[in-house]
């Protein structure tokens, strides 16, 4: 506490080292619950990515019978981008106010690019690390596939719940 008396009930005052344990928990249970990680919405999250990428997956598989790879790619980045922006408002972080669509999914793609950067240089500092210790470059770049996904996935998620939707 910054204050050196705190005022309680509107009429009692406390020093600090008097105040009774239930003021004290209670503003201690507020200021974790800021910060605390939700298991049901992470668990949500967690789904939506998956649907996404399936739905990335999918998008390239049909639009390769039409379109060379490389633009297949980028129709599948932006499905992928697409359900997973209208899954994550929605059913991941609840927010179904449509008036603020745009501001979120402007905040939505500084996560996304953020955490897509910090995925790419993990899987990239991971794979070189474990090839320079003697793995096998298959299994390096699939590690590095792995921590970078994992990065990717912790970092998306406190920067959709703290700064797209601010669901603390």
């Amino acid at each position: 506490f910054a204050a050196k008396h705190l005022l309680c009930n509107s009429r009692l005052e406390y020093s600090i080292d008097q105040v009774p344990t239930s003021v004290v928990w209670r503003h201690a249970t507020v200021m974790v619950r800021a910060i605390a990680v939700d298991i049901l919405e992470l668990s949500r999250f967690v789904i939506v990515g998956a649907t996404a990428a399936l739905g990335n997956i999918a998008s390239v598989c049909l639009t390769r019978f039409f379109a060379p790879f490389e633009i297949a790619l980028l129709v599948g980045i932006f499905a992928g981008l697409i359900i997973s922006f209208v899954l994550s408002k929605l059913f991941a972080f609840g927010s179904r106010s449509w008036q603020r669509v745009g501001s979120e999914a402007t905040r939505f793609l500084v996560v996304y690019t953020l955490s897509g950067a910090a995925y790419w240089a993990a899987a990239v500092i991971s794979e070189r690390f474990a090839f320079a210790h003697g793995m096998a470059p298959k299994i390096a770049e699939i590690g590095g596939v792995l921590v970078g996904a994992g990065i990717m996935t912790l970092m998306s998620y406190f920067g959709h719940r703290f700064f797209t939707y601010q669901t603390y």
